[in-house]
């Protein structure tokens, strides 16, 4: 018979990992949005909404909370560029672009090869959050099942919070229009099961949306 106080001190040691492995997270959480103010809430919107598709297409609960923190650095490689770049009053020349792109891959090999169970998942999303279901995305320009499921999940919620985000030249869109866009480009750049599941719980999503508006700040 197993030694129960065994069994309890080491679901005790897994539960203190994993609340290990959530502050090293946090941490780059933080330096995440010290280096992007100007995105606000972006990141843990993202977060949230990622975890609803999770929840929603039978995902664990351990799971869910590992793309619910994953998410919200899948912009970490953003540390890598320049300022003069990355928030530059006008538009990028295309080689600024390339830069840009870049964000990616430096996420990637920041967090790669670690041991950190959210840190494995981040690095998935931050490098592959921008590629599309056909090809067009960066920066390898995978399709289809070669982009990961975590990937594509990102690709929805990012492009969806930055419609409905306000930007540096343009005003958001409203949820129904930012919806539309989905819709019309699932089978296309986005994969279809995951638009169908977040355009379903629109009532939910806008109450993410509104209850971590940038305005909160």
């Amino acid at each position: 018979m197993e030694d129960s106080r065994y069994i309890k001190t080491g679901a005790g040691m897994e539960q203190k990992l994993i609340l290990s492995e959530r502050e090293a997270v946090l941490v780059l959480e933080r330096i995440s949005k010290i280096k992007d103010a100007s995105m606000g809430n972006h990141s843990l919107r993202t977060g949230h909404y990622a975890r609803l598709i999770a929840e929603n297409i039978g995902m664990s609960e351990e799971e869910q909370d590992i793309i619910f923190h994953a998410a919200q650095i899948h912009d970490i490689g953003n540390v890598a560029i320049s300022d003069k770049i990355l928030f530059k009053p006008g538009k990028l020349t295309d080689e600024e672009f390339k830069i840009v792109m870049g964000h990616t891959i430096e996420g990637h090999r920041f967090l790669k090869d670690r041991e950190n169970r959210y840190f494995k998942a981040a690095s998935i999303i931050a490098l592959t959050h921008h590629e599309r279901l056909d090809g067009s995305g960066y920066p390898s320009g995978l399709s289809g099942d070669d982009i990961p499921m975590w990937g594509k999940i990102m690709a929805v919620v990012d492009v969806f919070d930055a419609l409905t985000s306000k930007g540096p030249y343009r005003e958001p869109w409203n949820i129904a229009d930012a919806a539309a866009l989905l819709i019309k480009n699932k089978g296309v750049l986005f994969e279809p099961r995951f638009v169908d599941i977040f355009t379903l719980k629109l009532d939910r999503v806008n109450e993410i949306r509104i209850g971590l508006s940038d305005s909160q700040l």
